[in-house]
This record gives C-alpha cells, structure tokens and sequence, in this order.
C-alpha cells in the first residue's frame, strides 16, 4: 500500500504520514494474523470469512471486509472528520455502502447517502439496509427529468430527515446511522456546461448544496464519471476524502486520481493498493488479465485530513 504526496509543507506531509500509518493499522485490525496475510478478495471465500470475523460480512458484493479496500473503507468512515459519506453507485448495498455505514457506526452516527438506477438493485440495496441494526433508512425517487424545484423540494426533504441545516450536520450521539437511498440518476444529463451559470440543476447538486459530504467512493462501472464528478468536485463540501475503485481499468474513474494530484498539493494519495480478480471480470482469456488485478487509491484534501477545510 503506498502513498504520493507533493507541494505541502513539512507539517502537513508528517500529518499526513501519520494518518496513511494509522489507516494501516486499522486495515489490520479487521482480520485475525493469517486473514490480514491472505485475504484480499474481489468474492469472499468462506476462509475468510472466517479470518475477518471482527467486521460484519456482505451478501455477494465485491467490495468486503476479505479486501483491504473494503477494510479501509470502514477504517475511513470511522475517522473523527467523517460523519457524511455519499456511495455514488450503491449497487445491492451490501458492499462497499455497508462498510461504510459500519465504519460511522463507530461515531454512533452518521449518513449514507447512495444512488442507484437499476429499480431491482435499488430494492435489493433498500430490503439489505433495512435489515441492519441502527439504521435508518430514507427512500427517495428521483424522476427522470425532474424540474429545479422538484429537485430542491427533495433536497429539503432529505436535508431535514437527516439532521442537516445549512450544510451542516445536527445529528445528536448516538442517533444512530440514517442510510439516504436514492433511486435514479445523480446527473440526469451529461450536457455540455459552459459555466457554474448554465449548468442544469441535477440531483446530485441539490442535495450536496443541502447536505454536508465528506467522503466520496466512486466506482462506476463501464464510464468515466466525468459529469458526476464534475458536480461533486463543485458543489459537494466539505469533500475531505476521495476513493476510488478499479482505478486502472479502461472505463472507469481512474482519472480522477491524475486530476486531484496535480492541484498542486491540494490533494495527496494517502494509500493504494489492489485486489485480485482470479476470474478477469469474466472477459475472454485473451482480454482477462487486464481485469485481474483492480488498483484503488485513497485521496485525501491535505487540510481535510490534517486540519480545516
């Protein structure tokens, strides 16, 4: 697991340090001796399962405690500084958003806020989180070109239900994790935008200018993202922490590590690593092996993660 960092002070760059070495070490903690030896897994093997009985298991997903990404998710979301995470593309929920949610469980409070488009997913992802204990879950449907004030209706819906007034989360100690599940397109339309003037009101916009965001994990299969992340990047704040997953496969997110690191300090790579697919995605044998190993990168805004924002 490794780290870049440039264009930061000392100060900074040793706060920094410190916080890739306490990842680490929490990472670690999610698995017995062996499991933290052996198990990095796209698909949980019941070998460890048992190993990384210490983190609570999934149901299919990809993104699980047998990964270290999966186990750094949880570690993050567990960090003082978090308590909003948003899981672009939730899929079943079982994956990548219950380690989250799991992680802000730690805090005894927290929210996920998830999208999904697929109806059957999305009702798997609501029947998954409605089984979880100390979570609260909020059901929105999104409409397929849903009007601004449709959209801002929404957004001060779910901005009161979670406990958020003017960007800023209210949520008491021990209220308990409220899981925002969205149904539809963050980005209904991936227009081009001339300027912040032009750019049409989307979903993803209308609740980051409601609800305070500090993590992102972004894991879109088969597209760039670009638009999606346009939005975040603009209007989702304070947006201390960014992950994203198979960062080196054609079509996904992968630039968006390239784009955050060359800001000039103002983001660094705090860990990366990569999980091992044996199956190559199930593509043809002569297109697998570019699918067997998945990178992910954990990017951190510098005064997110080491002080103010």
């Amino acid at each position: 697991m490794q780290a870049r960092c440039c264009g930061v002070d000392d100060g900074v760059r040793d706060c920094l340090r410190d916080v890739r070495l306490s990842l680490i070490d929490c990472i670690a903690v999610g698995c017995d001796e062996e499991g933290r030896i052996a198990c990095n897994e796209m698909y949980e093997s019941p070998y460890c399962a048992s190993r990384c009985r210490a983190l609570p298991a999934g149901n299919g997903a990809t993104v699980t405690r047998s990964s270290e990404l999966g186990r750094a998710l949880h570690c993050i979301a567990g960090r003082p500084e978090v308590r909003s995470v948003l899981d672009l593309f939730l899929g079943e929920g079982d994956g990548s958003a219950s380690m989250l949610a799991q992680g802000l469980a730690g805090h005894g409070r927290g929210v996920l806020v998830g999208f999904e488009r697929d109806i059957a997913t999305f009702s798997e992802a609501a029947s998954w989180f409605d089984r979880q204990v100390g979570v609260e879950v909020l059901l929105m449907d999104v409409p397929r070109q849903a009007t601004p004030q449709k959209l801002r209706s929404l957004a001060d819906w779910a901005a009161r239900e979670v406990g958020a007034v003017n960007g800023t989360l209210y949520a008491p100690q021990g209220s308990g994790i409220r899981a925002l599940l969205l149904q539809g397109e963050p980005v209904d339309s991936a227009a081009t935008w001339l300027s912040n003037a032009d750019r049409p009101l989307t979903a993803l916009r209308a609740l980051c200018e409601h609800i305070p965001i500090d993590l992102v994990f972004l894991d879109p299969g088969g597209m760039a993202a670009e638009a999606e992340f346009a939005e975040m990047e603009a209007f989702c704040r304070p947006l201390r922490w960014v992950v994203v997953n198979n960062a080196n496969l054609p079509n996904h997110a992968g630039w968006v590590r390239e784009h955050l690191l060359s800001q000039g300090g103002a983001w660094a790579e705090v860990l990366s690593g990569r999980t091992l697919d044996l199956y190559g995605a199930f593509r043809p044998p002569w297109l697998a092996e570019l699918y067997r190993a998945r990178s992910w990168t954990v990017l951190a805004r510098t005064h997110g993660a080491c002080g103010e924002a």
